[in-house]
């Protein structure tokens, strides 16, 4: 049944309101006051909010504030008086669907609820669509930590762009499946994605393998071979571990960043390339450019736009999600009906600091689920490598083992973050511990309110639903 929010503190306007859409087949909660229409949404989920802009507590646009940071895309419908429209306009532009004024007819709001109704759908239905898609053109990129985020915020700023990206990060992070997602979101989808590992290939062949060559460039070029700058053309090219190539391969690359244009190997004809280039490295590049291992007017050409892929330490809320995502992944490898992780196990992981980030725990899930003979991965069959776990579970000791260095300038400053990221540890494994207990007992063990607890959790993007 669809439902109804009706927040204004004219009771005989509300009852009369409610009366029209329950005929109409709508279940209606009322409200009369702000601070009781944001905690009756909170409860009752209805997929439409009427609201009105005057209220004894806080106003309309405070109304939509808190509903939009608790569900951004239900539409909410204003009443206002005639001399009220202009801050009905402004309230539109905050994020309310519509308004209407008073005196109205009841027809002119059921239209308007029904429209903002259709609109939800296909909102809730792109979105769907596009989560699918995504899973499906790029598993493995999952997260809703705020670092995850502000990554998946970067690859959609840029998806309209052609710039040269440079990834950081530590094996593991997922720089190859970043690098993938921005060229399938850009506007050279339909273009070859072509991806090398300048360490992986020796120098010789490297120069052979990017540029191409001629016949009898050398002893066994028995023909003619592209290099893969001309196969990219009108794509991307992903230039992994860049930082290891030779200083003369760095120089020859920059000419042709700069040209737009190679020269296969033994040819003297050079070729006009369109190519984007995404480079990724897991050394400090600024070092190696200091340090003159990197050449400085290649960086530039190359670090256009950053990103700075986290280690998973630094994201572990993510881990009970792609512990979810890569169990069925392998469930499906290999015939096995795993439904879920012990809290025993999954408590273990949480604390575990991961030195081979994703790709580390991907192994981990993937042997758990070969091995497990029960339907559960349950901690006896989790290997970990013992140096890197922060605590025994054997002494069930729950600590939060900090460890920082804060520098002196500034000193203050540099503790709230240590203060939040500290808080954020406690809340994560205490709901990993404790996945199906209710906040009030959360809370309770936690040594604080059920309401500051419900607060914090919402600051860090922290939900239960993948610890239980």
């Amino acid at each position: 049944m669809k439902k109804i929010l009706i927040i204004d503190d004219e009771k005989k306007l509300a009852n009369v309101l409610m009366m029209n859409f329950q005929r109409r087949g709508f279940k209606v909660l009322t409200a009369n006051t702000g601070k009781d229409g944001v905690k009756a949404f909170k409860e009752f989920k209805p997929i439409c909010v009427i609201t009105d802009l005057k209220l004894p507590d806080f106003d309309g646009f405070e109304v939509i504030k808190k509903i939009k940071e608790i569900d951004f895309d239900v539409p909410i419908i204003l009443i206002t008086a005639y001399g009220s429209v202009e801050k009905a306009v402004n309230a539109v532009k905050l994020g309310a669907y519509d308004f209407v004024t008073k005196p109205f007819e009841f027809k002119s709001l059921f239209k308007l609820v029904n429209e903002s109704m259709d609109m939800l759908s296909v909102v809730t239905s792109e979105k769907n669509y596009l989560d699918h898609e995504v899973a499906k053109v790029f598993p493995g990129i999952i997260g809703k930590s705020k670092k995850m985020k502000e990554i998946f915020n970067l690859i959609a700023d840029i998806s309209g762009s052609i710039a040269n990206l440079f990834i950081t990060g530590r094996s593991g992070t997922g720089k190859d499946l970043v690098a993938r997602t921005v060229h399938y979101v850009s506007k050279r989808k339909s273009g070859p994605f072509i991806v090398i590992n300048c360490a992986a290939v020796p120098e010789e062949l490297l120069e052979a393998e990017l540029f191409g060559y001629e016949k009898g460039a050398f002893t066994g070029a028995n023909q003619v071979k592209p290099g893969l700058f001309e196969i990219a053309n009108g794509g991307t090219i992903f230039l992994d571990e860049i930082s290891e190539m030779s200083s003369r391969l760095q120089a020859k690359l920059l000419t042709a960043i700069q040209n737009k244009e190679i020269r296969r190997v033994g040819s003297i004809k050079n070729i006009k390339i369109d190519v984007r280039f995404i480079s990724s490295s897991n050394r400090n590049i600024e070092k190696e450019v200091m340090e003159k291992r990197f050449r400085e007017d290649l960086y530039y050409r190359l670090n256009v736009i950053r990103m700075d892929l986290p280690p998973l330490r630094e994201r572990k809320e993510d881990i009970p999600m792609l512990i979810s995502y890569f169990i069925k992944k392998f469930n499906k490898k290999n015939g096995k009906q795993i439904k879920g992780i012990s809290n025993e196990g999954l408590l273990r992981l949480i604390n575990y600091e991961f030195p081979g980030n994703v790709r580390e725990l991907e192994n981990i899930i993937e042997k758990s689920v070969v091995i497990e003979k029960t339907n559960t991965i349950t901690e006896r069959s989790i290997n970990l490598n013992a140096m890197f776990e922060t605590y025994s579970l054997e002494n069930e000791a729950d600590i939060i083992d900090i460890k920082c260095n804060i520098p002196l300038e500034n000193g203050f400053s540099h503790l709230l973050t240590i203060y939040e990221e500290t808080e954020k540890e406690i809340i994560i494994k205490t709901l990993s511990k404790f996945p199906n207990e209710n906040n009030e007992k959360l809370a309770e063990y936690l040594g604080t309110n059920r309401r500051i607890l419900e607060l914090r959790m919402r600051k860090y993007g922290l939900t239960k639903k993948y610890f239980s």
